[in-house]
């Protein structure tokens, strides 16, 4: 191999930062080596080499438990990163964390270090400080999130945190205390919501400018949930996911096991006859059905009626009903279908009936 020569001092003392930038961002393309031997050239080199070395850590435990012994590399790394890899070995680290603390931090910063930290069981103080919501973020989903009531101070008036502001959209699915965090959000969007993904707590009436509402499928007659669509004037796409019972309403009239007062009509009833705003798109969904005769239970003349005289449902443009059957059966199937075909007779013109019964 052929004797390199090194340059002299003076003259590498005077070569433009800018060059060796260009140098190391050619040489050290995709390849970590280089990029250690780099920075190892000179204090010149090696702030050009950095960024470039730890555009992407893995935090490994060895790596976590470096950064622990040298708090200092923290200000000269983390500048610098861009994407970070997480494994499951790095989480062994913290299987002890019993406290939780972000002060300070993004959203997003918190949305990474949940998922990081999802399978930690043990964390039993969570604290959000001065939680900051990006001014740009228009659609938040909270999924699976156990929310405690104390976000919010006994009178319900202090949130902990600010909520995010000029949201378009928001879904909640499968979390606690729907009401607590509606609450919350209404500080921030109550006027600029405009879809809606919820169960269907009351609380969600407060965003009245909605336009787009999915009720979820755990919607239940319960003192929280809610009664009236009334309220929401701009609303022109309802889905309702919560399967409507197969079976009389008034003997199925009941709360977490506990007989209630039965209403003339069903929930679902209720719930339509309520809408004051013009829909233009409507979605109903039937519980699992074994029979054609399980669908007379539907109430299809408070449909009907709705259909052919309310205001609300004269500029529907589609109403689309779907279902399950418990077995393969093209026959109950196809049954179902003519059924339901037969039951809403008081379709506008140009109005669609889409009917989707699924076999499972």
């Amino acid at each position: 191999m052929a004797h390199v020569t090194p340059l002299a001092v003076e003259l590498t003392d005077i070569i433009p930062q800018e060059i060796i930038e260009v140098v190391i961002a050619f040489a050290g393309a995709n390849s970590p080596k280089v990029l250690k031997n780099t920075s190892l050239v000179s204090h010149a080199w090696e702030a050009s080499s950095r960024p470039h070395l730890f555009s992407y850590i893995h935090f490994t435990t060895e790596f976590v438990r470096w950064l622990v012994r040298n708090l200092g590399a923290w200000q000269r790394i983390l500048p610098h990163i861009r994407r970070a890899c997480f494994s499951e070995e790095s989480n062994k680290l913290m299987s002890k964390l019993r406290n939780l603390t972000f002060v300070g931090c993004s959203s997003e910063l918190t949305a990474i270090v949940g998922r990081i930290l999802k399978e930690a069981r043990e964390i039993t103080t969570l604290a959000l400080c001065e939680l900051s919501f990006r001014s740009s973020v228009r659609v938040l989903k909270l999924h699976e999130v156990w929310w405690d009531k104390g976000i919010l101070d006994d009178v319900g008036t202090k949130p902990a945190f600010a909520a995010p502001r000029k949201l378009r959209s928001i879904t909640l699915d499968c979390t606690s205390e729907e009401s607590s965090i509606l609450f919350w959000l209404a500080r921030g969007s109550s006027g600029s919501i405009r879809v809606a993904d919820v169960e269907g707590d009351t609380s969600v009436s407060q965003f009245t400018h909605i336009e787009t509402l999915s009720i979820g499928e755990t919607y239940s007659r319960t003192s929280s949930a809610l009664r009236t669509l009334s309220g929401f004037k701009a609303l022109g796409i309802l889905t309702m996911k919560t399967p409507i019972p197969l079976k009389n309403h008034q003997s199925a009239a009941t709360s977490n096991g506990v007989s209630i007062s039965a209403s003339p009509m069903p929930w679902y009833s209720i719930l339509l006859s309520s809408v004051s705003s013009s829909l233009h798109y409507l979605s109903l969904r039937l519980a699992w059905c074994n029979s054609e005769e399980e669908l007379e239970f539907v109430d299809w003349g408070t449909l009907n009626d709705l259909l052919a005289n309310s205001p609300s449902y004269a500029e529907l443009r589609e109403i689309t009903i779907t279902g399950n059957i418990r077995r393969h059966d093209s026959v109950l199937r196809d049954g179902c279908v003519r059924l339901i075909r037969q039951k809403i007779v008081r379709l506008q013109p140009g109005t669609q009936l889409v009917i989707d019964i699924r076999r499972y």
